[in-house]
């Protein structure tokens, strides 16, 4: 897949918003990205990591969680 222009995504800059998914995890676990949006200087991602669900964002270069 290619580059998404920034037109063609959901803006969030400058507002409240979340993030909701139900998602069916098989008996043997799982681990990956759910959803994510980012580019070149900041984005986020929702993922499953040693069975825990994740948030973390970044901004140009400053990495919070």
């Amino acid at each position: 897949m290619g580059r998404l222009s920034e037109n063609s995504v959901v803006s969030i800059k400058n507002k409240s918003w979340s993030v909701t998914a139900e998602i069916e995890v098989p008996e043997a676990g799982a681990s990956g990205v759910i959803i994510a949006q980012g580019g070149r200087f900041g984005g986020w991602s929702f993922y499953v990591k040693n069975g825990g669900a994740t948030f973390v964002y970044n901004v140009l270069g400053i990495r919070a969680m």
